[in-house]
């Protein structure tokens, strides 16, 4: 399996941002994930939350319909992938960029952290469900909603005390 150190996952992931900025990712914007699972998927991750835009997962063992479904309903953007799984989605509906097709050019974008930009408000990242009726139903996840899990996981592992203030009421 491929390795990467914390600051190498990091300049690989504000490269990646640097460039999905310059194909109009920002806050309000959908990006679709469809990569197997592997350090590129997450590399993806991070760049698209890097840039404020919301990330949607799209799995690519998916019947190609609902993917494509996915992608419209979603307003996608663009759909982060690679070669081998690019003719799953539709040109047409949304920009189609293959991770590995584009490594060189995604590679000449500065590796620096890009400023923050999200706001608690701004989605993070929509996840589909199956919904009652067999159409996929898109489930909007806001950044704030991450980081109260964030805080009560670090409440929970010990590494934060409660507070009166907290959102919680804890």
């Amino acid at each position: 399996p491929k390795m990467l150190r914390y600051g190498e996952l990091n300049a690989r992931a504000n490269q990646l941002a640097g460039y999905l900025r310059t194909l109009g990712a920002k806050p309000g914007v959908t990006v679709g994930i469809s990569l197997d699972r592997s350090l590129e998927m997450v590399i993806a991750l991070l760049a698209v939350l890097k840039t404020g835009a919301a990330y949607v997962p799209l799995d690519p063992e998916f019947p190609r319909d609902r993917l494509r479904y996915m992608a419209e309903n979603a307003s996608l953007a663009v759909v982060l992938t690679s070669a081998s799984l690019a003719d799953r989605f539709d040109a047409q509906v949304c920009r189609v960029l293959c991770l590995d097709r584009e490594e060189d050019r995604i590679a000449q974008e500065a590796d620096h952290n890009l400023g923050p930009i999200a706001t608690p408000q701004d989605l993070a990242y929509i996840l589909y469900t199956s919904g009652s009726t067999g159409q996929p139903k898109g489930v909007e996840i806001p950044h704030r909603a991450l980081e109260r899990k964030s805080l009560l996981q670090r409440r929970a592992a010990g590494t934060v005390r409660a507070s009166r203030h907290d959102a919680s009421g804890a």
